[in-house]
């Protein structure tokens, strides 16, 4: 079986995706996975258990002291201690056990892109995932090939798209907008599982951070996504199977909402680009 991955940014929520991949690996195998794409915090899954350390993701995670780093989650896209702690995960060394897309903001060209975190030699593997995780409104990104790279949950939070063309069976996707998404079109999106029934937490508590929500986070990941693949998943007939990814898809209580188009994430570019320019204008003019 070939299976994809989809993570989606979400500051201090991403503690859910880690038992969610905890969880899917367990369930299907690492060697099944074939394919994923992330953006923001779901790099830092992704990446970390593509390498097998997925307990440095935990490790980071519980390292942040409120008391000196702030109790929002924002200090871990902005400048200082943890993102380049983050850096020191990964080595030359290490090698990707499957492909990993992360999903990044190309000011310097208004668009963005999708890069190959598993193609990508050392050197500028670091410099991607510090401008993967390069919050717009605290940093000014990271200098790559002359373009300003920035964090790309905030163009495409649900980085789909590298996957539409991949000979996989079945794709799991995590997001925590509580919509229920139509992917790009109707063959794409009927195998695309849907775990988004999360604690629906004010918008704020998204960003605020504690350690000790950690394992209760992560637990919550594990157990939802593992109950769900063991329903979806209990047979071997591919025609039951997308059966029940379709009533699990429609079951949860959400309000239905379109994917996000290629034109629609082009529009939100533009916006962001103009915002940001601003932002970049005053930088200089205190530099």
């Amino acid at each position: 079986m070939k299976i994809g991955i989809v993570l989606s940014g979400a500051a201090s929520k991403g503690a859910y995706e880690y038992g969610f991949l905890k969880a899917a690996s367990e369930f299907f195998g690492i060697d099944s996975i074939k394919c994923v794409s992330s953006a923001s915090i779901g790099m830092l899954a992704g990446q970390t258990l593509g390498i097998g350390k997925p307990h440095e993701f935990e490790r980071i995670w519980k390292s942040i002291n409120p008391k000196k780093h702030g109790r929002l989650f924002l200090s871990y896209g902005g400048p200082g201690p943890i993102r380049d702690e983050i850096c020191k995960v990964f080595t030359p060394d290490d090698t990707l056990c499957y492909e990993h897309y992360v999903a990044v903001w190309n000011f310097t060209k208004s668009k963005v892109e999708y890069i190959p975190f598993h193609d990508q030699p050392y050197d500028k593997l670091q410099q991607y995932i510090k401008g993967a995780i390069a919050i717009p409104i605290l940093v000014k990104g990271e200098i790559i090939d002359g373009d300003r790279i920035l964090d790309g949950a905030f163009v495409d939070n649900i980085p789909a798209y590298p996957l539409m063309d991949k000979d996989l069976d079945y794709i799991l996707c995590v997001y925590f907008d509580n919509h229920k998404y139509f992917f790009e079109n109707e063959a794409f999106d009927s195998k695309i599982l849907k775990l988004y029934d999360f604690p629906n937490d004010k918008r704020l508590e998204t960003l605020v951070f504690t350690p000790e929500s950690f394992d209760e986070m992560s637990k919550y990941g594990y157990d939802y996504t593992l109950k769900t693949l063991k329903k979806v998943f209990a047979t071997d007939d591919k025609a039951q199977i997308m059966a029940a990814i379709k009533e699990n898809n429609e079951a949860q209580q959400a309000e239905y909402k379109p994917r996000l188009t290629v034109d629609t994430v082009l529009n939100k570019i533009n916006v962001m680009t103009k915002k940001y320019a601003k932002r970049m204008s005053n930088w200089e003019k205190t530099d």
